[in-house]
């Protein structure tokens, strides 16, 4: 029976997903694809909400196996159900009568929206499309705007990483500038954080205990989003030969580093090794050769190598999809 067998792997397939076996789900979630050449999507689904978060977890396990193309496909699909069966009814439930039940309603599938144009951005950027990952970045900040259910950091930064691949420079300090500017206005008054006080604040602060903003997998750190808005200005302006602006750049980031003691972790201990790698190449570039054998010969012995970004889809958004 071609609906019982979909039905057990999209099961299984949610279930390594909620375990985060990405493998596993991915193939469980390929099997219920090629069930659906027997079946109807009305007979192989309960219901469009059902095809949907299959849709979006089948994606997302997509990015982590490095299948992008496919990934924003499934994306794309899961956009269309929503549009179809949610988006237009809310807005026109909430522009007939509104209230804070029409305005709930319309600020989820806003979420719903931002978040998986958010990821099929991402596919797109991943996959070398740049002129579509910029619309779908673009598109992704349009609903994000009201609900704030992505963090405006993270967006404004990989859309102007889409416009750096692209060659549109200007486009990405603009973003950069607006990545800042959200990054700014997020740090905490006083009376905030007064009001937040316990004593488990003081003996380990929300930005590195492993609940609340700074949890894994899900939201960094503000100070770790602001790190990647001037790891992609010093990359524009090397990109651009101007070798002053990104030196400055760097000291910039060194100094947030050392001054928000983020130099004792990992992703601080890389960025500050790596900054001295990039000092040296650009001392080279601008004819100064004995500069950058002294950088070279200054390795931080407490930094742990690595070739791998920090996890693209982790950073850009808290990747719970919520009902």
């Amino acid at each position: 029976n071609k609906k019982v067998l979909s039905d057990l792997n999209l099961n299984l397939g949610n279930n390594y997903f909620l375990l985060n076996n990405y493998p596993k789900a991915n193939e469980s979630y390929r099997k219920v694809e090629e069930s659906s050449a027997a079946l109807s999507v009305k007979n192989q689904f309960e219901g469009y909400k059902q095809e949907a978060i299959y849709r979006f977890n089948y994606g997302k396990s997509l990015i982590y196996q490095g299948q992008y193309k496919k990934a924003s496909e499934q994306f794309s699909k899961s956009i269309d159900i929503y549009f179809k069966n949610e988006y237009y009814q809310y807005v026109n439930q909430h522009a007939q009568e509104s209230n804070s039940i029409s305005l709930a309603q319309l600020n989820s599938i806003r979420s719903k929206l931002a978040l998986l144009f958010s990821l099929r951005g991402l596919s797109e950027l991943e996959s070398g499309v740049y002129e579509d990952a910029i619309v779908s970045f673009q598109t992704a900040i349009a609903y994000n705007k009201d609900v704030k259910f992505i963090s405006p950091i993270n967006l404004a930064n990989y859309l102007a990483i889409a416009f750096q691949k692209s060659g549109r420079f200007r486009d990405s300090y603009q973003m950069l500038d607006l990545a800042e500017k959200e990054y700014q206005n997020s740090k905490e008054s006083l009376y905030s954080r007064w009001k937040k006080w316990s004593f488990w604040n003081i003996i380990l602060g929300d930005n590195v205990r492993v609940i609340g903003d700074g949890r894994f997998p899900g939201e960094f750190p503000h100070d770790f989003k602001y790190l990647l808005t001037l790891g992609i200005r010093i990359e524009n302006h090397i990109e651009q030969e101007e070798y002053g602006a990104a030196l400055n750049e760097i000291h910039n980031r060194n100094h947030l580093i050392t001054s928000k003691g983020l130099d004792g972790t990992i992703i601080g201990k890389n960025i500050l090794a790596k900054s001295r790698q990039v000092e040296a190449q650009i001392f080279q570039k601008s004819e100064l050769p004995r500069d950058a054998n002294q950088r070279y010969q200054k390795p931080d012995p407490s930094a742990i190598s690595s070739n791998r970004h920090i996890d693209i889809a982790n950073l850009i958004i808290d990747m719970h999809h919520s009902e």
